[in-house]
């Protein structure tokens, strides 16, 4: 079981521009290290909060794009085993969740099920979630799996899952 809280180190700071474009090519430099050893991108599987609309679908994932992922999305309205599928489906290296509300965080145990279920516990699912941190640690997690807060940068929060990558490998 691979549980962690990671809050972003830049809670609420506005980041001066160069320091913004120094954390873009680290972490673009990290997604080409990727690609060298595993032989492609990584990729991503964005399955977003059904309150959540189609600009931040679109700057999540043209963000992600930016940083040199390949970018799949999830419909709104998937259920857990639906999820679990289209990230296998699609090959993934992460199933990213945005859960916005407690009765979201429950599928996210679901979701860590069915990966393990097609024996595919090598794909990471990162959550990011405004719910209190107590309640979503109490979720019985078993897999490769961690959760930031609301603050996290899309930034921060791609450094992390490769990061994640580099120190399971």
């Amino acid at each position: 079981m691979h549980l962690l809280w990671r809050p972003s180190k830049n809670d609420r700071v506005t980041l001066r521009s160069t320091e913004r474009n120094d954390q873009y090519k680290e972490v673009l430099h990290l997604a080409d290290a990727f690609a060298r050893q595993e032989g492609r991108r990584p990729r991503i599987l964005i399955a977003l909060s059904e309150n959540e609309g189609n600009n931040k679908n679109n700057e999540i994932s043209s963000s992600f794009a930016d940083f040199g992922f390949d970018v799949d999305i999830a419909p709104r309205f998937n259920s857990a085993d639906d999820l679990s599928k289209q990230a296998i489906e699609n090959d993934v290296h992460v199933l990213l969740i945005f859960a916005k509300k407690p009765s979201e965080t429950v599928l996210i145990d679901e979701i860590v099920k069915g990966l393990n279920s097609y024996g595919r516990q090598d794909i990471l699912l990162a959550v990011k979630t405004d719910v209190d941190p107590e309640l979503i640690q109490d979720l019985k997690f078993s897999g490769l799996v961690f959760v930031t807060g609301p603050e996290t940068s899309i930034n921060d929060l791609a450094k992390l899952m490769l990061d994640t990558f580099f120190e399971h490998k």
